[in-house]
C-alpha cells in the first residue's frame, strides 16, 4: 500500500517546486502586443478618439499567435450575453478577416463600438448581446470600418 502525502503539505509539491511563479520565471519567449489606451463602448457607439497605445509583453502561448493584434478595454455592458463585461480587455486580430457571427470593434459612422457582426448581403447588423440594447443597422450608404475580431476576453478576477 502507498503511503498517503498530504497535498497541503511541502513534502506534496518537493522542497524546490513553488506553487506560484511569476510570467518572468517561466521561460516562455514573450511577444510585443499595444494596449489601447482607450475604452471600446459595448453599449451606445461614441465618436473614435486619437489612438494612444503601450506595448505590454505577454507569453506566446498566453494568446493564440497574432501578428496583428491589440488589446483595448470594453466600457459598457450590451456584450454580457457572450460574456464580455464592463471593464474587460479584449485581445483583437486586426489582420482576421471577419465573418458572420463574429464579435469586432467596428467604426460605424465615426462611432467606436464592439457588437457582433451579422451579415445579410444587402445589410449589416452589429448586434448587441443584451436586450436592453437596440442593434445598428447599416446599408453600404454608411461608414463602417471593422478595427478587427475579438479573440479573446480576459478579465480580472472577482
Amino acid at each position: 500500500m502507498k503511503n498517503f502525502i498530504n497535498p497541503l503539505s511541502p513534502d506534496f509539491y518537493g522542497e524546490n517546486i513553488r506553487r506560484v511563479m511569476k510570467l518572468s520565471e517561466c521561460g516562455f519567449p514573450k511577444g510585443r502586443i499595444p494596449i489601447i489606451n482607450i475604452g471600446v463602448p459595448a453599449g451606445k457607439p461614441q465618436e473614435k478618439a486619437g489612438q494612444d497605445y503601450t506595448n505590454v509583453y505577454f507569453p506566446f502561448n498566453f494568446f493564440p499567435r497574432v501578428a496583428d493584434g491589440y488589446v483595448i478595454q470594453v466600457n459598457g455592458h450590451s456584450m454580457v450575453g457572450s460574456g464580455i463585461d464592463d471593464g474587460d480587455l479584449l485581445l483583437v486580430n486586426r489582420s482576421a478577416s471577419h465573418k458572420h457571427r463574429d464579435i469586432v470593434v467596428a467604426c460605424i459612422n465615426g462611432e467606436m463600438t464592439v457588437k457582433r457582426y451579422l451579415n445579410y448581403g444587402s445589410h449589416v447588423i452589429f448586434a448587441a448581446e443584451n436586450d436592453g440594447y437596440l442593434p445598428i443597422k447599416t446599408t453600404a450608404k454608411d461608414d463602417v470600418d471593422i478595427f478587427g475580431v475579438v479573440i479573446r476576453i480576459i478579465k480580472e478576477p472577482k
